[in-house]
């Protein structure tokens, strides 16, 4: 794959990866209710409550989906970050690894709470469901914190930079400060904050990785039109007479 068709392949990922996540904040409200989050630790109790509707489990599937666009679209988004700051798109594509190893194991322990969760309800069950969110917990917070770096590396990397590669730096730098912002609202357990803080998150999300589409895209026509330069070049060279 040359990096015309990687560029269009991953803009394609990324506008859906946008869409998907509207999608998910749609059915979690559609299933919860606008209070969402909660700041309260996650117990046993709350993980039954919420296997009872079938909306967290749809996004449990959704969530699950989103890496197989999500890891493409980094990639895209790494090689260009790599043209124009090396080392920082070096360092924030290892924060990147990390996050996608993190949050890839808290999803498959989300849905493997969900699943169980709709079981006969017993004091096992319970033990069961505890544990687990005693691994999710962390896997997640150190995951974000992993996204935080990689936003603020590439959001510094590509603020610089003219036209859609600036809105995307000042997006990235958006949601390291929201991702602050929501860690102080759930150490401080305002769930109202948290609510109206997560809506934001999700739109700030969809805002970033739409214009992440449009910035591949961008980068595969330039990368077309560079192609399409050296096919004439070369074309000349062969009409110059020889001997």
């Amino acid at each position: 794959m040359d990096l015309r068709q990687l560029f269009k392949w991953t803009a394609v990922c990324s506008v859906i990866f946008a869409a998907i996540v509207l999608i998910y904040y749609v059915i979690a409200v559609a299933a919860n209710g606008f209070m969402v989050l909660s700041t309260a630790p996650l117990t046993a109790d709350r993980i039954i409550e919420l296997a009872q509707s079938s909306g967290n489990h749809v996004n449990a599937g959704l969530d699950l989906l989103t890496y197989f666009l999500w890891i493409p679209t980094l990639v895209g988004l790494f090689v260009i970050v790599r043209v124009r700051a090396p080392g920082r798109a070096y360092v924030g594509g290892a924060f990147a690894a990390f996050a996608l190893a993190c949050f890839s194991m808290a999803s498959v322990l989300a849905m493997v709470a969900l699943t169980n969760a709709q079981g006969t309800v017993t004091e096992a069950l319970k033990q069961d469901l505890e544990m687990l969110y005693s691994i999710y917990f962390p896997l997640t917070s150190v995951g974000t914190v992993a996204v935080a770096l990689l936003s603020l590396l590439w959001g510094l990397a590509l603020r610089p930079q003219p036209g859609v590669s600036r809105i995307v730096g000042y997006l990235f730098l958006v949601q390291v400060a929201l991702i602050v912002l929501m860690t102080i609202v759930s150490v401080a357990q305002l769930d109202v904050l948290a609510n109206v803080g997560f809506l934001v998150s999700c739109l700030v999300a969809i805002a970033l990785w739409g214009y992440v589409g449009a910035l591949l895209w961008e980068a595969s026509r330039k990368a077309e039109g560079r192609g399409a330069a050296v096919t004439v070049s070369e074309s000349e060279r062969m009409a110059i007479p020889r001997g």
